[in-house]
C-alpha cells in the first residue's frame, strides 16, 4: 500500500530495496515465526509492526488530503521516532 502512495506522489526514490523486500516478505516471516517458534515473540513484533504500518497509512492518507488537513498532522515527528 505504501508503495501506491509513493509512486502516486511521484516519490519513487522512496521505494527502495528494504522496502520492497520488508513488505514483500513479512508475511511470510510472520508466519513461520508464530508456527515455528515457542512464546509468542513472533507474534509481538508481528503485532507492533502491523500497528506502526496502521498509524503509517493513515499518516499518508490524512496527508493525502491537501493543505487544509497538513496542520494537523503535528504528530509526524512522533511517527518517525515510531517507525525507528
Amino acid at each position: 500500500v505504501a508503495q501506491i502512495f509513493f509512486i502516486l506522489r511521484k516519490k519513487n526514490g522512496q521505494l527502495t530495496f528494504l522496502h520492497v523486500y520488508h513488505h514483500a516478505t513479512m508475511i511470510f516471516n510472520w508466519w513461520a515465526g508464530v508456527k515455528y517458534v515457542a512464546g509468542g515473540q513472533s507474534f509481538l513484533i508481528g503485532l507492533i509492526n502491523s500497528l506502526v504500518h496502521v498509524v503509517m497509512y493513515l499518516y499518508y492518507g490524512l496527508a493525502a488530503l491537501g493543505p487544509g488537513v497538513t496542520r494537523y498532522l503535528w504528530w509526524k515527528r512522533y511517527l518517525t521516532s515510531l517507525q525507528l
